[in-house]
């Protein structure tokens, strides 16, 4: 394999319209909220819309209008350790799921549903 090969995941590159041109543009545009609630000082719920644009499909690999709701929560089971899971939906407005670029499979899926979780130790 080459030095600077990725076979998989590797970050689509802008393809410039004029192949003399020196750069060219592609663009995306994300907006991200978050909606927190403490209960209590150990426990917070976090509701999270997303909505990503990807007109080129030069960030996501299909061009579409991405969406997505999630609802986590954040537990510190003491000073150093919290735990947070979540679940969610990715919404996209045409197939852009479920597909393999590498293998030739073409996505065939709009919506993903996700469930999360990590525990992060402060130190």
């Amino acid at each position: 394999m080459a030095p600077g090969y990725l076979r998989f995941n590797q970050p689509n590159e802008a393809e410039c319209n004029n192949s003399s041109a020196f750069s060219c543009k592609a663009y995306a545009v994300g907006n991200v909220l978050y909606l927190n609630w403490s209960p209590d000082p150990l426990d917070n719920v976090s509701f999270r819309p997303e909505v990503h644009v990807d007109p080129m499909g030069w960030r996501t690999g299909a061009a579409a209008t991405y969406y997505n709701f999630s609802i986590g929560w954040q537990h510190w089971l003491s000073p150093q350790i919290e735990f947070r899971p979540e679940v969610g939906i990715y919404h996209a407005t045409r197939d852009a799921f479920n597909g393999d670029a590498n293998a030739g499979i073409a996505p065939n899926k709009r919506n993903v549903y996700f469930g999360a979780s990590d525990v992060i130790v402060h130190f």
